[in-house]
C-alpha cells in the first residue's frame, strides 16, 4: 500500500493513537505526539519550563558546578565513565538524559485532538508530506527510514481568521493561546507498510 496517499482526519488520528508508545523502528524512542502535545494538561505544559532531575547513586552522582548549576551531559559522561571502568559513552549518555530531563525555554501544544487531526491531514496531504511520503515509498524493504516534514499554515484558512494553540514560555509561563505558523511531523516508515508518527506539534513564529 503506498504512504503517499491522502489521508482523511479520523485516519491521522487513528495513526497518532496507535504510534503513541510504540518504540520508533528508527530511533527505538516512543512515539509521544499525543503525550506531550496534545492531551497534555495546560499546568504540563507549564512544567516544561523547569528541568527534572532525577535520583542520584553512587556510581551515577549528580554533578553540580561551583556555581551550584548542574553539570552538563559531556562532564558527568566523563566522570562516571572515570569512576565506572568500563562504562561506554553511550550509555552514560543515555543516562544522563534519563536523570536529567533540562527544561524548554517555551513549550505548546495542540489545542485538542481533533485540531491536531485537522492539521495532520493538512501536514500529510500537502506536496511537501506527499513528497516525503514518497521517499518512505522508494525505500528498500527492510530498510527503516524517517523524514522531516514541515509545512506553513498560511494556505489553511481557520473559522478564527489564524491557528491558535496552547503555549507557554519563559517570562510568560501561564498558558495561553497564540498564532502558529508551521506544523512540524516526523514520519518513520513501518514494515511492510504503514507509518509511525514519532512526533508532531506546532511552531509559533
Amino acid at each position: 500500500m503506498s504512504r503517499a496517499k491522502k489521508y482523511t482526519k479520523d485516519e491521522v488520528i487513528a495513526i497518532l493513537e496507535q504510534s503513541e508508545g510504540r518504540l520508533s523502528p528508527v530511533s527505538h524512542q516512543p512515539g509521544h505526539t499525543l503525550a506531550q502535545h496534545v492531551l497534555i494538561a495546560d499546568h504540563h505544559l507549564t512544567d516544561r519550563l523547569v528541568a527534572k532531575l532525577g535520583i542520584s547513586s553512587p556510581n551515577r552522582p549528580i554533578i553540580v558546578t561551583p556555581s551550584g548549576t548542574v553539570a552538563d551531559k559531556a562532564t558527568h559522561r566523563e566522570i562516571w565513565k572515570e569512576i565506572n571502568p568500563g562504562l561506554n559513552s553511550a550509555t552514560a549518555n543515555k543516562d544522563f538524559e534519563t536523570m536529567y530531563q533540562d527544561c524548554v525555554g517555551k513549550a505548546g501544544a495542540f489545542r485538542d485532538l481533533q485540531q491536531a487531526g485537522i492539521i495532520g491531514r493538512y501536514v500529510l496531504n500537502s506536496s511537501t508530506g506527499q513528497t516525503e511520503l514518497a521517499k518512505l515509498d522508494a525505500a528498500a524493504s527492510g530498510t527503516y527510514l524517517r523524514v522531516k516534514i514541515v509545512v506553513s499554515m498560511h494556505l489553511l484558512e481557520s473559522v478564527e481568521g489564524n491557528w491558535k494553540m496552547r503555549f507557554a514560555e519563559k517570562g510568560n509561563d501561564l498558558p495561553h493561546l497564540k498564532e502558529f505558523n508551521e506544523a512540524w511531523m516526523f514520519v518513520d516508515k513501518l514494515e511492510p507498510e504503514g507509518i509511525h508518527i514519532q512526533t508532531f506539534f506546532p511552531v509559533a513564529g
